[in-house]
């Protein structure tokens, strides 16, 4: 069973009559949980965040409309004419391309609780995009902010590790292991790096899209990353900041370098993946990892990067090194002596009353 937000205690909280108030939060009580993706892969319920905050971004719009001058008797009631006046609302108040462009996100899924699917359109087909400065949507309709091409995405986050080598690692991580950014902000690279399975992550939190990354750009990534964890924490941000406050000079130092639709003219979307496309394409025999469709094309090089040393941690003894990935039974196996039930009576009743010393007579670990 999916949890649902409190739709009717946000549709309280805005300028809007009563009676359109209880349209909108029945209208949002029955359908604002669903998944709306235009590719149908994606079949995981809605977060509770995440409903609340298309909740609230529909009311906002329908407040803005109200307050705009112009009205509308019921969310049923949307048409064409009332998106077109919307847009033209936020562009007089300055909103950027992306904001409007998530707008109609939203929109497009009210459209389709309605029965009205092909009501929302792009945001080029409201407003002229060369006009007001921003980035049109390339051949296969994706706008070029979002896929970054063009930019020399390397060149931009090693400029950006030269001002934050933190904010540069969990770019990176992002891009690779396909983490959203506050995602990247509270990832404990270390933990990560003993988890036996976790190279061989292919889809990323939502699991709509296969990503098949090489191991070996997975351990340079992850590497790198762990010798930039808090000591205390285990996370990249430094100075024992909150996630919050985090956020704050992350996007502050992407601000510096650029990386908006009115700077660079690619958004932090568009830098990671042009970033992954670079990366991946200098390696021989590797396609664009967006793309690939058969998941055992990496097999042999991920099972020949299982085997390469942990070298996130730094230890001293390849041994103790290689247990940290999936290559734990083999060397185990190897170093631990062979223990006769016998063996093990002697060191129990010798050592009764500690356990280090019970594992330490016959030389295994507790």
């Amino acid at each position: 069973m999916v949890d649902l937000v409190d739709v009717f205690k946000i549709v309280q909280s805005y300028k809007l009559r009563a009676d359109f108030k209880g349209a909108l939060a029945r209208l949002l009580e029955d359908n604002v949980g669903h998944v709306h993706s235009r590719s149908g892969k994606n079949v995981t319920p809605l977060s509770v965040r995440t409903q609340e905050l298309r909740a609230r971004a529909l009311c906002k719009a329908f407040e803005d409309f109200h307050q705009g001058g112009h009205a509308i008797q019921s969310p049923y009631r949307l048409e064409a004419k009332h998106v077109q006046l919307l847009v033209e609302i936020w562009l007089a108040q300055g909103q950027t391309s992306s904001t409007i462009d998530n707008k109609l996100t939203h929109l497009r899924a009210l459209a389709q609780w309605i029965a009205r699917p092909g009501l929302v359109t792009t945001l080029a087909d409201y407003v002229d995009l060369e006009k007001h400065g921003w980035s049109s949507p390339d051949a296969s309709g994706r706008k070029m902010s979002f896929s970054g091409d063009g930019i020399d995405a390397v060149a931009v986050i090693e400029d950006i590790a030269r001002t934050d080598a933190h904010i540069a690692a969990q770019l990176k991580l992002q891009a690779v292991f396909d983490l959203g950014v506050k995602e990247s902000f509270v990832f404990r690279p270390k933990d990560a790096a003993r988890c036996r399975d976790f190279l061989a992550i292919v889809r990323g939190p939502k699991g709509s899209c296969l990503r098949m990354v090489p191991s070996e750009v997975k351990l340079a990534v992850l590497s790198e990353a762990a010798g930039l964890a808090d000591q205390y924490t285990g996370t990249t941000m430094r100075d024992r900041l909150t996630k919050q406050q985090w956020c704050r000079v992350y996007y502050g130092v992407l601000k510096k370098h650029g990386i908006t639709e009115k700077g660079l003219g690619v958004t932090g979307q568009g830098l990671k993946r042009r970033f992954l496309e670079q990366v991946c394409g200098r390696l021989p025999n590797h396609s664009p990892p967006l793309t690939v469709a058969d998941d055992n094309t990496y097999r042999d090089t991920h099972h020949t990067v299982e085997k390469h040393p942990a070298t996130v941690e730094a230890l001293d003894r390849a041994t103790k090194e290689s247990s940290y990935f999936a290559m734990q039974s083999g060397p185990m196996e190897t170093r631990l002596p062979m223990v006769t039930h016998l063996e093990m009576g002697k060191a129990l009743v010798w050592n009764f009353e500690d356990e280090s010393h019970q594992a330490g007579a016959p030389r295994i670990s507790r």
